[in-house]
């Protein structure tokens, strides 16, 4: 919902998160970025390090997303709004998605300075900020999902970063893991998936994965302030 969008944005780009989520989803990959891999000029390192940095950053910015709201005493105002379930959620999801998306913008000048250093592979590019907008939509929505169920965002923070650090581990773990674990957890890490778009091939198997993944935590964040306000 265009309100919630709006209201969410404004108080968050004073906060504390907003500077922290800043300064850590956009210095560490641009400075990783203009890096060579091999004595050739790539986005590579920009790449390998996106979905840690991004892990880490999510959860400053999806605590608040309903936890505030909760924790101040607002929700029950909210309720009273004529928005459904679905609006509210996905107002607040947008809000947090362009949060990260505009964090993500911030690395462009890695793209301008290894352009600069030599020809750059417009496909793989453009693939990669593919994967990081749909890597960005998984963890804002799996963030909305935990901020839902709390009225704590220390609580939200800590979860959600513990959820999306190991949603990033998987994919690292599976090749030391056995056969049939090692399948199960590159099918469900956002790493693997993000990876296997940012070498330039765009799987619509990756694509589809992390956007059922985002439909399925937006669906039972719905499903949680639906479940509420029937009991009140």
């Amino acid at each position: 919902h265009p309100s919630s969008t709006r209201s969410w944005g404004r108080s968050w780009w004073g906060s504390p998160s907003c500077c922290s989520g800043w300064g850590c989803s956009t210095s560490v990959p641009t400075a990783a970025g203009t890096c060579s891999t091999g004595g050739v000029a790539d986005l590579y390192p920009l790449f390998f390090w996106t979905p840690l940095i991004l892990a880490l950053t999510a959860p400053g910015v999806t605590m608040r997303l309903m936890a505030e709201e909760r924790g101040a005493g607002t929700y029950e105002l909210m309720r009273a709004l004529p928005i459904s379930a679905p609006e509210l959620v996905l107002g607040k999801f947008l809000a947090g998605l362009a949060m990260l998306l505009i964090a993500i913008a911030g690395t462009l000048p890695s793209v301008v300075t290894v352009a600069l250093l030599g020809p750059l592979e417009v496909g793989p590019a453009v693939a990669g900020y593919l994967g990081m907008a749909l890597m960005a939509c998984t963890l804002v929505s799996a963030g909305l999902l935990i901020s839902s169920l709390t009225s704590s965002q220390t609580v939200a923070f800590f979860v959600t970063e513990l959820v999306a650090i190991l949603w990033w581990a998987a994919g690292r773990y599976a090749a030391q893991a056995p056969l049939e674990l090692a399948r199960v957890l590159e099918f469900v890490s956002i790493d693997t998936r993000f990876r296997s778009i940012a070498r330039g091939v765009v799987d619509t198997r990756d694509v589809v994965a992390l956007l059922a993944m985002t439909g399925l935590c937006l669906a039972a964040a719905v499903f949680v302030i639906r479940r509420e306000r029937l009991r009140r």
